[in-house]
């Protein structure tokens, strides 16, 4: 009977084994399907990563385009400003020029009278 009773229990621990290592197996195969997920949401991070990087290399690029033509453009307005600015002395040179020429046309009228 002792003998039954150990068997039975070698039996019982046997089989308890058995279903724990089942329970291992099954938790180890979801393990591994969890790593490949893992592995293949990496892999599509890293593409998106690159594929951003690109993105911003392009923007970085047009930036400074758009800065050099900002330049460009900022000193076209400053020579604007200065051919602006001689224009409007030589208008008043001009007209300085032309109240001479009347003066001394009427002193010269004056002068033959």
């Amino acid at each position: 009977m002792c003998e039954e009773k150990i068997e039975n229990t070698l039996d019982t621990l046997c089989q308890y084994i058995y279903e724990k290592n089942k329970c291992l197996q099954a938790g180890e195969r979801l393990l591994l399907e969890k790593e490949k997920e893992i592995a293949s949401l990496k892999a599509q991070l890293e593409i998106q990563i690159s594929t951003l990087n690109s993105k911003i290399s392009e923007l970085e690029e047009k930036d400074k385009k758009i800065k050099w033509y900002s330049d460009q453009v900022n000193r076209q307005l400053e020579q604007i400003h200065l051919l602006i600015t001689e224009n409007s002395k030589y208008e008043s040179l001009k007209k300085a020029s032309e109240e001479v020429k009347k003066v001394m046309e009427k002193i010269a009228g004056e002068k033959h009278e």
